[in-house]
């Protein structure tokens, strides 16, 4: 198993998941949302889009290189791989790969990776930081709502930081898409931008920068995002804290910080999570025409 991680190594005293806690309620959920899609993907807008990812690609391929954005991305690496060792195989797709942050990681824990994204510039970055680990995973530019895969693909699929770009169709065809890719009793791992956080870079953004910050569609409560995945078995859906923990834990100490974090994690405060990561598996007996009726 290969073990070189590129950047993504850190120091395991300030990068576990445990320091950031996590939102705990499990269960399956069954909310209706079982109506056809309506509407056209924009193909403008995803061209648009595109554009945007690929100018924005060699500044966000430096993010999370400091001590909390590494330790963020340990944290959510933390709960991807717990995903991915619920499925019934190691054949994995990564949605929206970016700039293979999180494709360096999961492919070093002996993974079988094809990573798509819309921008080519962001798979350039992925492409290079994985080849300079001596790593290998397959790379494709493709559109997570049409996937170009076959129905019964992939043993997991995750996808990070790109939900909240989504249109709502958008987010519908996405679920339909991996539902359909996904082999009988695979695993589906989400990560989303948790609602309460909105809400404080909504007053921020008022109070610093005198207008308002747009958090709709962008921020989500976790029973809302699980309310989308009706026919799956949601397992779990966790949290993780803001990344100024790391920040506090070097003020207070380690000792008091986290006893903070606790007493967050146990008396259920979850304003404090900045963001989500829903788990869900396929049904095992789950049949393709199910699938499509589902969305």
């Amino acid at each position: 198993m290969r073990t070189n991680l590129c950047d993504c190594a850190e120091d395991t005293s300030t990068a576990t998941a445990d320091d950031f806690g996590r939102l705990s309620w499990q269960g399956t959920v069954g909310c209706a949302v079982s109506e056809q899609i309506r509407g056209v993907i924009d193909p403008g807008r995803t061209l648009g889009r595109k554009h945007q990812w690929d100018r924005a690609a060699d500044e966000y391929a430096k993010k999370f290189s400091d001590e909390a954005g590494l330790a963020y991305a340990e944290a959510e690496a933390a709960i991807i791989k717990r995903a991915l060792a619920q499925a019934p195989g190691r054949r994995v797709l990564e949605l929206c790969c970016g700039a293979g942050r999180n494709t360096c990681r999961v492919v070093a824990a002996g993974y079988d990776v094809t990573a798509i994204d819309l921008a080519p510039r962001m798979l350039q970055h992925a492409r290079g930081r994985v080849r300079e680990s001596g790593l290998t995973a397959r790379f494709a530019q493709a559109n997570a709502t049409r996937l170009p895969f076959p129905a019964a693909t992939f043993d997991a699929v995750y996808g990070t930081r790109f939900f909240y770009i989504l249109s709502w169709e958008e987010k519908r065809a996405l679920l339909r898409e991996v539902w359909r890719v996904l082999r009988p009793a695979g695993m589906f791992a989400l990560q989303f931008n948790c609602l309460p956080w909105g809400y404080y870079r909504e007053i921020e953004a008022v109070v610093l920068e005198g207008r308002p910050y747009r958090i709709r569609g962008r921020y989500f409560s976790p029973r809302w995002v699980a309310s989308l995945f009706e026919g799956w078995e949601v397992l779990r859906v966790e949290g993780i804290l803001v990344p100024k923990y790391v920040l506090l834990r070097r003020v207070l100490g380690r000792r008091i910080a986290d006893a903070l974090a606790d007493l967050v994690h146990r008396r259920g405060f979850r304003l404090a999570a900045a963001y989500g990561v829903i788990t869900a598996r396929k049904p095992s007996n789950a049949g393709r025409a199910a699938a499509w009726g589902r969305y």
